[in-house]
């Protein structure tokens, strides 16, 4: 009579991640082209990942994607790669060979990174608005200190003034 066995005993599924990229790859093969504000490794956070796995465990990765809105130059061309993160399990195997299991869950929030162009008529805007600004302070202070001054002198004067009648 043969008995068969369904808890794996001696099978481990040991593996390595080179890369994993989601959505949109903005270079050629695995070099994808970053700015220098933008870090690569929310992009591909599994980049060289390398996992012993015990015997008898299966190896769950768990990704949380979220959708990002990437343009990478001026001409206004966007593409579309996947931020994720992730967690890793590790369930105890009912099968005689374990397993490399993913799980997505996408976030519906996009998350949008660019370059914004400014032209010399925001920037004369925005002084044109500064020095208003700055102007309109300064009447604030001074009909402040010209109404507080007339009313402190109004108050005082009496007191300090004399008659002469004759």
């Amino acid at each position: 009579k043969a008995v068969v066995s369904t808890q794996s005993t001696g099978v481990a599924l040991p593996h390595y991640i080179e890369f994993l990229y989601l959505g949109d790859n903005t270079g050629e093969g695995d070099e994808a082209i970053w700015r220098d504000d933008i870090p690569e490794i929310v992009f591909n956070p599994l980049r060289e990942h390398e996992e012993d796995a015990e015997p008898g465990y299966h190896t769950e990765y768990h990704l949380q994607l979220v959708h990002t809105a990437l343009q990478v130059g001026r001409d206004g061309n966007v593409v579309d790669p996947y931020q994720y993160s992730y967690s890793t399990k590790y369930p105890k195997s009912k099968s005689p060979y374990p397993s490399i299991k993913f799980f997505f869950d996408w976030s519906p929030i996009t998350i949008k990174y660019g370059i914004k162009d400014y032209y010399y008529s925001d920037l004369g805007g925005r002084l044109i608005a500064t020095i208003g600004g700055c102007f309109t302070i300064a009447m604030f202070l001074h009909t402040f200190l010209i109404s507080s001054t007339q009313t402190f002198l109004l108050r005082v004067s009496p007191l300090t003034s004399t008659t002469l009648g004759a």
